[in-house]
């Protein structure tokens, strides 16, 4: 009588592990790639309503929010405060990140503004990947 054994040899068991374990790798580097440029993306589009609520102030006040010292924008700080109660902004946006921040600053005479913020990847065309990116008027 002849004997089958049933199972898998240990060398195809390793086989099979290093394959899922190299398409899990490969599956977490796009989902982080995506994640990255998702928030990049909503950065960009962050700027644009900041810069929309700062036009709108300007036209009813002809001079920008003055905040010389800058300020960080965290939805509570007095420049979100500003644009929010003064109707320009429903609510002032804030980094998708904890680990970063939007900033505010403006020269003295309040004509001009600048606004920082942070580029995590390379996908953005115009910005370089760190937080030395500014828009102004």
């Amino acid at each position: 009588m002849i004997q089958i054994k049933r199972g898998f040899t240990l060398l195809e068991l390793l086989i099979a592990i290093s394959i899922i374990a190299l398409l899990a790798a490969a599956t977490f580097t796009m989902y982080d790639s995506a994640k990255i440029k998702s928030r990049d993306s909503k950065r960009t589009v962050d700027m644009a309503q900041i810069q929309q609520g700062l036009n709108l102030y300007f036209t009813d006040h002809s001079l920008f929010p003055i905040f010389p010292g800058g300020v960080t924008i965290d939805g509570t700080d007095a420049f979100s405060t500003l644009l929010v109660e003064g109707g320009y902004m429903s609510g002032v946006p804030t980094d998708p990140s904890p680990l970063y921040s939007y900033t505010y600053t403006s020269n003295s005479s309040g004509t001009n503004y600048e606004l920082s913020f942070c580029v995590e990847g390379d996908s953005l065309s115009g910005y370089n990947q760190g937080c030395d990116n500014t828009i102004s008027p």
